[in-house]
């Protein structure tokens, strides 16, 4: 799964964590500020260090759809060795997700932490009004649009990632 950024509002706001100034925002200790001052195409951003953990995504979601988890019986030998060597699996990152899943991830991880979700289906960012089923194999049915006034968690753009 890519990592997370949380959208600066302008260049001039990097002594600000977040958009939100109405409210005391922290940035995620595991989150960096990537300084694009000196590129008239790409503004600030906060990333994420690392990958989404599988912990990460189930603390939000109330599921772990990864394939490379402790608990799953399916696991090859040699897989469920190495999972052993690391002791545990939840510092992994998620893997068998879909976009949108990420993006339902996303919009649900920006309402626990105070913040504007980015994602939209049909204009709703109430990811319960989406009649989405995450990890289930379902599509989104439906005009999915990124908010990009608002300052919640979202994917990179291509750009970012490469510049991150």
């Amino acid at each position: 799964m890519a990592k997370l950024t949380k959208k600066m509002k302008n260049r001039d706001e990097i002594s600000l964590p977040l958009i939100d100034q109405k409210k005391e925002n922290v940035v995620p200790e595991d989150f960096v500020f990537i300084d694009c001052s000196n590129k008239d195409d790409l503004k600030s951003f906060y990333i994420c260090k690392h990958p989404v953990t599988q912990k990460e995504f189930e603390d939000i979601m109330g599921i772990n759809p990864s394939y490379f988890q402790m608990s799953n019986t399916e696991l090859k030998k040699e897989e469920m060795e190495q999972l052993k060597k690391e002791k545990n699996s939840e510092n992994n990152p998620v893997e068998t997700v879909s976009w949108y899943d990420v993006i339902f991830y996303c919009n649900k991880r920006s309402v626990r932490e105070g913040l504007n979700p980015v994602y939209s289906v049909d204009g709703m960012t109430d990811v319960d009004q989406w009649g989405y089923e995450p990890c289930s194999g379902q599509t989104i049915f439906g005009r999915v649009r990124e908010r990009t006034k608002a300052n919640g968690f979202r994917l990179p753009k291509e750009i970012e990632w490469e510049y991150a």
